[in-house]
């Protein structure tokens, strides 16, 4: 189980300070949207030359262009890029192509798709290397939350990508979001808005490889 790092509302210089404090805690560090579109593939950049020992996921949310946009991140460094669910599907037929020609990965956004089983079984066949359940931050502004079902709606769908889940995930919520077995687990307030995020991240990490330890055990 893979513990993924977002960092939204920084500058790349303060992003990449933090990535480097705590990536003995993380495999995966993720240049948030709100950062790409404040600073560019300049973001990404900066992050690969940080951590070039992470995975490093550029979540550009593509939704058209996807050769274009794809390029563009992977250029940069990116390993994982994002194209949102929604997109149709030879959108995010494009950007598997591209990333596949490169050895790279396409993560596929769930966020505001209603009908999660289906849209998943619709797209199972492109060739997409992970599928992200996202409870957006203006959503949980609402009081909605993550529910554990959520993951296995597509894991029972499709037969293939790995399963992450992200969005208003922490130590208090986190048991909850592990019943029905995530692969990536990506945390971003939860680690960096608390007092300690070295001490924050530790603890997830220490939950999650408690977690694998007990399923490789059964």
């Amino acid at each position: 189980m893979k513990l993924e790092l977002a960092l939204d509302t920084f500058t790349p210089q303060s992003a990449c300070a933090l990535a480097e404090r705590l990536q003995d805690f993380i495999d995966i560090v993720e240049v948030g949207t709100p950062m790409l579109l404040n600073y560019g593939m300049a973001a990404v950049r900066d992050m690969k030359k940080a951590v070039p020992g992470l995975t490093l996921f550029a979540d550009t949310k593509i939704i058209d262009g996807a050769r274009i946009e794809a390029c563009a991140a992977f250029d940069a460094g990116a390993d994982i890029i994002s194209v949102v669910a929604c997109a149709q599907d030879q959108t995010i037929a494009d950007a598997v192509s591209e990333a596949s020609r490169r050895g790279k990965k396409v993560l596929v956004d769930f966020i505001a798709v209603k009908d999660l089983a289906a849209r998943a079984a619709e797209i199972s066949g492109l060739g997409a290397d992970i599928f992200c359940v996202h409870m957006g931050v203006d959503v949980q502004k609402m009081g909605q939350s993550h529910l554990p079902s959520e993951i296995l709606q597509i894991k029972q769908a499709v037969n293939g990508p790995e399963i992450a889940v992200a969005g208003g995930i922490s130590i208090h919520n986190l048991y909850a979001i592990l019943e029905n077995g995530p692969d990536i687990v990506i945390v971003g307030g939860g680690i960096t808005g608390q007092l300690d995020p070295a001490a924050s991240a530790g603890q997830i990490r220490a939950v999650l490889d408690r977690t694998m330890d007990r399923g490789n055990n059964r």
